[in-house]
């Protein structure tokens, strides 16, 4: 049905997507629905001002914007096709929305090699941020070589935190899992779980994930008392 949607919304193979959300199902199926259809997904990350997203989107020409609540009044006089993508209980909740999409016979996309995919933002550490494309053939590439790198399997599950707006927990956790059959675990931030942690390590057996310095240090000082640690393979930062 998201494939249904964007199609119906005028997206064709070749247009950009841009999707500025935080870590929620719905972020999950706008990214497949647009690799499947062949548009181009141009994540930003959640904590962007409204007038950086402005000026990045209207740079690369953005057939499609999906935001949430917090960039949506102020993107909504700069863009005719936005989506407001509501995980609150509201009118306009986009799972609600997709229930009543009629399912359209759309051929699945079929890259030959070098077709754009996504199109992400570096960081802008030592300048101003950079588009940086990737084309299905490099994430083929890509993530195959790091699941035989860290021989991940079908029994590894990942505890996803980091903002999908980055390209970390896509490229080592999202698109590793469903390459092999993994299992993923998705929560908004690890704020919102660090009191829980450690539970939420063992209750689904959880075998990799991937954190910054901060995150690392909060974890190293958060106890639970009745954790073995015998399931955590990896820690990435």
């Amino acid at each position: 049905k998201g494939v249904s949607f964007l199609s119906q919304k005028g997206c064709q193979p070749g247009n950009i997507v841009s999707v500025i959300l935080k870590n929620c199902l719905e972020y999950l199926i706008l990214y497949f629905s647009s690799i499947r259809l062949g548009t181009i997904l141009n994540p930003l990350p959640y904590n962007l001002s409204s007038n950086d997203i402005i000026k990045y989107i209207a740079y690369i020409e953005s057939k499609l914007v999906f935001c949430q609540k917090k960039h949506y009044k102020d993107l909504k006089p700069h863009f005719k096709e936005l989506v407001l993508v509501i995980d609150e209980k509201e009118n306009g909740n986009f799972l609600k929305l997709l229930d009543n999409i009629n399912i359209l016979d759309i051929t699945d996309f079929s890259p030959l090699g070098n077709e754009p995919a996504c199109i992400y933002y570096s960081s802008g550490t030592t300048g101003n941020p950079k588009g940086i494309v990737y084309s299905h053939k490099n994430m083929i590439a890509n993530i195959s070589s790091i699941v035989r790198g860290f021989k991940w399997n079908k029994d590894d599950c990942h505890l996803i935190f980091l903002p999908l707006g980055h390209t970390a927990s896509i490229n080592y956790s999202l698109l590793p899992c469903m390459y092999c059959g993994g299992k993923i675990v998705l929560f908004e931030s690890f704020w919102k779980i660090r009191k829980n942690f450690w539970k939420y390590i063992e209750k689904y057996d959880v075998t990799y994930i991937q954190v910054v310095p901060s995150v690392l240090f909060s974890i190293l000082n958060t106890h639970y008392k009745g954790y073995k640690r015998k399931n955590l393979k990896k820690f990435k930062y």
